[in-house]
C-alpha cells in the first residue's frame, strides 16, 4: 500500500522539476542575446572645437627700419631698455648730410641775391626807359612847332615820331619782365618800389626748388637720428656699431607695454567656420600645464600662402594678462564656435561609413525582444564628439555602440544594457 502511494509521489516532485527546469531553461535561452551598449539622439547646440598654431605677440610691436643710408656712429640703447617715444635710439654718421645742408643753404641765399639783383636791373631799366621816352616825347612835341613853322621837313618829324613809339614800345615790353618776376599781370602797373620783394623771391621758381631741395637735405639729416616710435621696451637691435646700413635695413623691434595677444594660423577649411567673440584655449611650452583662456577679436579678410596651405591669421586677445609670457613664444590654441544653435546630434562613436553610405544601427522592439535596425543617415556638421543629424533618425532614437568581437548587422536580436546615470556626487568627485 505504501508502495503505491509513493510512486505517484515521486512522479508528481519529477513533473514538478521538469516543468520547473523548462521554465529556467526558457529564461536563459530568452537572455542569450548579446548585449550592447547604446546612445541616444538628442537636440542641442553643436559646438565645434579648431586647432590651430600661432605665436604670441604684443599688439604694438614695431619694426624700426633705416630711412637714411650711412655708418652707424652710435647705439644710445640696449636689448631690455625702456624707451619713450621720440627717443634717439641711433645715430649714423653726419657729416656728409650736414655738408650738404650747408651746400643747399648757401645755393639758396645766392638765388635768392640773384632773384633781388634782377628786380634791382628791371627797375632801374625801366625807370631809363622812362627818361628817353620823356625825352623823345619832348623833342616830337618841339618837332612839331618846328614843322608848324616849316623849320623842318616832314621826314624828320617822322623819324622822331619812330622813335617815340619805339621807346614807348620798350618801356611796355620792361613792364612785363617786370610784372612777370613779381608774379603780376602783365598789364599791370609795374612794381617800382621793394616793398614786396621778400615775399616775391620766395615766390621765384628758382628760389621755391631750391627751398624744396633744401628741406629735402635736412630731412635726411634728421634721418640721421632713429628714434623710437612708442613708449615700450626694445626687445631686438639688429645692427652693431659702426655697420652700414641701407634705406629700409631692420634697426629695432621694439614692443609696447600693453599685454601680448596670440597670432593664430588657421586653414581656409576652417577660418569660415569663426566668428570674432569666439572663446580660445591656448597651451604653450613656455608656460607647461597653464591654461590660458581668451577670445577671438580680429580675423584677416584675406587668405595667404603658408608653406604648402592656404590659410588666415586670427588675432585672439588674452585673458589672463599677467602671465610671464614672452613675445615670439608658440602656442596652440583650440578654437570653440558655436557651428548650431538647435542641432539633432548623434555621438560619432555610432555612426558607421562604408563606400559613401553614413549608416547607424537603430534599436527597434518587436514583441518584447530588441533588434538592429541598419538605417541611413542624412549628416550636416560634425564636431570631435558629435554629427548633426539631418535625416534617418528622430529625437530620442537609440543607437548601438560598436564594441569589442560584436559584428552589429541589421535585423541582429540583442539585450540593451542599462543607461548608467553619474550620481551627483560621483560627478562631483
Amino acid at each position: 500500500m505504501k508502495k503505491r502511494v509513493l510512486i505517484p509521489l515521486i512522479g508528481g516532485i519529477l513533473l514538478i522539476l521538469l516543468i520547473l527546469f523548462s521554465l529556467r531553461k526558457g529564461k536563459e535561452e530568452k537572455n542569450t542575446f548579446p548585449e550592447v551598449n547604446w546612445v541616444m539622439t538628442e537636440t542641442k547646440a553643436l559646438e565645434e572645437t579648431i586647432s590651430a598654431s600661432g605665436v604670441f605677440r604684443s599688439p604694438s610691436r614695431v619694426i624700426v627700419n633705416a630711412l637714411q643710408s650711412g655708418w652707424i656712429d652710435e647705439i644710445s640703447v640696449e636689448e631690455g631698455d625702456m624707451v619713450q617715444k621720440g627717443q634717439i635710439l641711433l645715430a649714423l654718421n653726419r657729416e656728409d648730410f650736414e655738408q650738404q645742408v650747408l651746400q643747399d643753404e648757401a645755393a639758396l641765399e645766392r638765388i635768392r641775391r640773384s632773384v633781388r639783383e634782377t628786380l634791382l636791373t628791371y627797375r632801374l631799366e625801366y625807370r631809363s626807359q622812362e627818361i628817353s621816352l620823356g625825352q623823345s616825347r619832348e623833342k616830337l612835341a618841339k618837332q612839331k612847332e618846328l614843322f608848324a613853322l616849316e623849320a623842318i621837313t616832314e621826314e624828320e618829324l617822322n623819324l622822331t615820331g619812330d622813335t617815340v613809339e619805339r621807346d614807348e614800345d620798350n618801356l611796355r615790353a620792361l613792364g612785363e619782365k617786370l610784372n612777370l618776376l613779381c608774379g603780376l599781370p602783365s598789364q599791370s602797373p609795374p612794381l617800382l618800389t621793394d616793398a614786396r620783394d621778400d615775399g616775391i623771391i620766395d615766390r621765384s621758381p628758382d628760389v621755391k626748388q631750391q627751398i624744396l631741395k633744401l628741406e629735402q637735405s635736412r630731412r635726411a639729416l634728421e634721418r640721421c637720428s632713429v628714434r623710437a616710435d612708442l613708449n615700450g621696451k626694445v626687445v631686438k637691435i639688429a645692427p652693431d656699431k659702426g655697420a652700414l646700413v641701407n634705406v629700409g635695413t631692420e634697426l629695432f623691434i621694439l614692443q609696447g607695454d600693453d599685454p601680448l595677444e596670440a597670432v593664430v594660423t588657421v586653414d581656409e577649411v576652417d577660418i569660415g567656420k569663426l566668428k570674432v567673440g569666439d572663446a580660445a584655449l591656448l597651451r604653450t611650452d613656455s608656460l607647461i600645464g597653464e591654461k590660458i583662456n581668451g577670445h577671438i577679436t580680429a580675423i584677416s579678410p584675406i587668405l595667404e600662402l603658408f608653406g604648402n596651405t592656404r590659410a588666415g591669421q586670427i588675432i585672439i586677445t588674452l585673458e589672463n594678462g599677467d602671465l610671464p609670457l614672452r613675445s615670439g613664444a608658440s602656442c596652440i590654441a583650440e578654437l570653440t564656435t558655436l557651428a548650431s544653435a538647435q542641432a539633432l546630434t548623434l555621438p560619432v562613436a555610432a555612426i558607421a561609413t562604408e563606400r559613401g553610405r553614413i549608416t547607424a544601427f537603430r534599436l527597434e522592439e518587436s514583441e518584447g525582444k530588441t533588434r538592429l535596425a541598419e538605417v541611413e543617415l542624412e549628416t550636416g556638421i560634425s564636431t570631435i564628439d558629435d554629427l548633426e543629424i539631418l535625416g534617418g533618425a528622430s529625437a530620442g532614437d537609440r543607437f548601438a555602440l560598436p564594441e569589442g568581437e560584436l559584428i552589429l548587422r541589421d535585423g541582429l536580436y540583442v539585450t540593451p544594457r542599462e543607461e548608467v546615470k553619474e550620481t551627483e556626487e560621483s560627478a562631483g568627485d
